[in-house]
């Protein structure tokens, strides 16, 4: 079993359960993905790290929007990306503006 690199560097086990995340990116385009599409999802992705050592949550994340859009979820791949790139966005504005505050003090 694949250990998954999470972004502050801890590392844990595969968990196909996360990948079940993308039921919120169907959500805000108006779209459901029933458990078996889930399921088929979850296991496309593990089928393609099962046998790495480890895999980073940052390539997962590419082989989510990869596995929606070859499984006919064009639309809920780019809201998934859209809502990664947006968080990875405000993460750095974030840390940006701590830095700039930190600067002025």
């Amino acid at each position: 079993m694949p250990k998954v690199v999470k972004k502050d560097n801890t590392i844990e086990r595969f968990n196909a359960e996360k990948i079940h995340s993308v039921k919120k990116a169907a959500f805000r385009c108006d779209k459901v993905i029933d458990a078996d599409h889930l399921n088929q999802i979850a296991d496309e992705v593990y089928s393609r790290v099962e046998h790495r050592e480890q895999v980073t949550v940052a390539e997962l994340h590419e082989m989510v929007i990869a596995v929606l859009a070859f499984l006919q979820y064009k639309e809920v791949a780019d809201a998934y990306a859209e809502y990664r790139y947006y968080k990875q966005t405000y993460a750095k504005t974030f840390e940006q503006l701590r830095q700039d505050a930190d600067d002025v003090l």
